[in-house]
């Protein structure tokens, strides 16, 4: 048995994982919320009170779903093969750590798959440096989910007039969602260091959001005021009472089937003060551009 964050990790007589909750690891705590400045006193217990109830539903950590999974059909049973890009030296040692906390949490495992996608390092302006796999070669030979994705103006016509907003970050939720069985070598990677494949849907694949976004449907499908874009979950309501019924029925439903939701990275119950989504700021029902949209047209405009 594997104890990875808050969850114990075995595996039955068929090898399948088993995840049951654990009161150790990584959780977040009431310290961790993100609420509306503008609410009283009472809706901010309601709120503290509510995160309280399903403390185990919040952490960094991934769990793993049953409620989908991914699906890798190729074009081609030729193996998509690439040498190794260079990597830095000096980012070498933190390219093994990320990679041996992903095996930890078995998100990925050692492969002698025929598949063999590069990585590049991506750093970000303001965090740390970021392993992508590039599956530029293989998405070129995976079957097309044509599962449609809403628009933005299509979303903010649903909550035009709304008055409450709660935007829910699931952890790393693709890394919730496990690889169906024969397409685990499908996404095979290769670094300067060794040869690696996903349990866990990876990032930069083909699908990953329509699988993402089928996976969460599922779950929120008849809750009119909560909707999906990408790995954000908006709920949105008109009344307080409404909008705590609903963030009540999420957090039980993503608690049966196991996704996790990062608190620190969620904003709970605003009503005027901004919430960023999509590239957009909300506040009150109303949107405007994001800040960082803003510099994005005006140096188009400037150029």
């Amino acid at each position: 048995m594997v104890i990875t964050g808050c969850l114990a990790v075995e595996e039955d007589e068929a090898g399948e994982e088993i995840f049951e909750l654990n009161e150790i690891g990584h959780k977040e705590g009431l310290e961790s919320i993100n609420l509306g400045p503008n609410l009283t006193k009472e809706y901010q217990e309601e709120l503290a009170k509510l995160v309280d109830e399903f403390n185990n539903l919040f952490t960094p950590d991934p769990w793993m779903t049953d409620v989908i999974q991914h699906q890798i059909k190729l074009t081609s049973e030729v193996p998509v093969t690439s040498k190794p890009y260079r990597v830095p030296y000096a980012t070498r040692q933190d390219l093994k750590k990320d990679i041996q906390e992903m095996i930890d949490l078995r998100i990925m495992t050692e492969s002698d798959s025929p598949h063999a996608s590069p990585i590049v390092i991506v750093k970000k302006p303001d965090g740390p440096n970021t392993l992508c796999v590039d599956y530029m070669k293989l998405n070129k030979i995976i079957v097309f989910d044509p599962e449609p994705m809403p628009t933005a103006e299509e979303l903010f016509h649903k909550i035009s007039d709304d008055n409450f907003f709660s935007k829910v970050d699931l952890s790393n939720g693709y890394w919730q969602i496990k690889v169906s069985e024969e397409g685990i070598a499908k996404t095979a990677f290769v670094t300067p260091d060794g040869h690696w494949e996903f349990r866990r849907m990876p990032f930069g694949m083909v699908n990953s959001g329509s699988t993402l976004k089928l996976g969460v449907n599922r779950i929120i499908g008849d809750v009119d005021s909560a909707l999906l874009y990408w790995g954000d979950i908006l709920v949105h309501s008109k009344s307080w009472g409404d909008h705590m019924k609903t963030l009540r029925s999420l957090f039980q439903r993503l608690r049966h089937v196991r996704f996790t939701i990062r608190l620190s990275k969620c904003i709970l119950g605003t009503n005027t003060c901004n919430v960023d989504f999509i590239g957009h700021r909300l506040s009150g029902g109303v949107k405007g551009l994001h800040e960082d949209n803003v510099k994005s047209v005006k140096l188009s405009v400037l150029q």
